[in-house]
């Protein structure tokens, strides 16, 4: 058997989620070539993301490396074949995602083309075309992909990251910090799932990025934050005290 162009990698906790719109989807567009890597989070025990995506890349062959979550559904071919072609499209180091956030005029904005929901909605974001490879400063975790070549120079980051937030945040943030590039790209996807909750890990992790970005970045930027850097632990305790202390601010 030869070996794969591309090898896709999904961390799941929900098996029948996995199988049913993930794996179901994929077959219907009979995607070919392709490795798929599915690692069970609660199986096999993982603590963080960034443990188990690195263990599903240790598993895989592929020279291109998308990473998906268990929610992302395949509308047609194109969905697969864009990222692929955007990706080798891309140099060693730079990330491209199927969503991101872009600063304009300062002020953090959404940028995506793909569809949310079981509705299949659209999201209030500007827009991307066909083939476009649009700069953001950070990509949305649903579905985004790299070269082998970058994780091999900056796997996941299970120190900053020992979590379950801001694993592609961070790897932007290296990113950039070297100079390389970030993009979205436009790919026909549902992401089935709305925006998770926000944990007392979801700061910490906040936090942690800060100090470690601090002397680099001004503001964390992402899809779920746009937050100064130097505001970072007052606002986390802020959040500590009235999400999880119960107490009112």
């Amino acid at each position: 058997m030869s070996k794969p162009e591309i090898s896709l990698i999904c961390v799941y906790n929900k098996p029948d989620m996995y199988k049913n719109v993930l794996i179901g989807s994929l077959k219907k567009i009979k995607a070919e070539n392709i490795e798929v890597i599915g690692v069970n989070s609660v199986k096999e025990k993982f603590t963080s993301a960034s443990a188990a995506l690195n263990h599903g890349v240790k598993l895989s062959h592929g020279d291109i490396l998308l990473f998906v979550h268990q929610d992302i559904e395949f509308l047609n071919p194109e969905g697969l074949s864009a990222m692929v072609e955007a990706v080798r499209k891309t140099k060693t180091g730079d990330i491209i995602g199927a969503a991101g956030t872009a600063l304009v005029n300062g002020r953090p904005v959404l940028c995506t083309s793909i569809l949310w929901g079981k509705l299949y909605k659209t999201y209030n974001a500007i827009r991307i075309r066909k083939g476009e490879l649009r700069p953001v400063e950070a990509v949305d975790e649903c579905f985004f992909g790299m070269k082998r070549e970058t994780w091999e120079q900056h796997p996941f980051d299970e120190k900053t990251c020992d979590d379950w937030h801001f694993y592609a945040v961070e790897l932007c943030m290296y990113a950039r910090s070297k100079k390389h590039q970030v993009y979205v790209t436009k790919v026909p996807v549902n992401h089935l799932s709305e925006a998770g909750t926000k944990t007392k890990g979801y700061f910490d992790t906040m936090v942690k990025l800060a100090e470690k970005y601090q002397s680099q970045f001004e503001y964390i930027v992402s899809p779920t934050a746009f937050i100064k850097i130097s505001d970072v632990k007052k606002r986390a305790n802020h959040a500590y005290i009235k999400l999880f202390l119960k107490i009112p601010v």
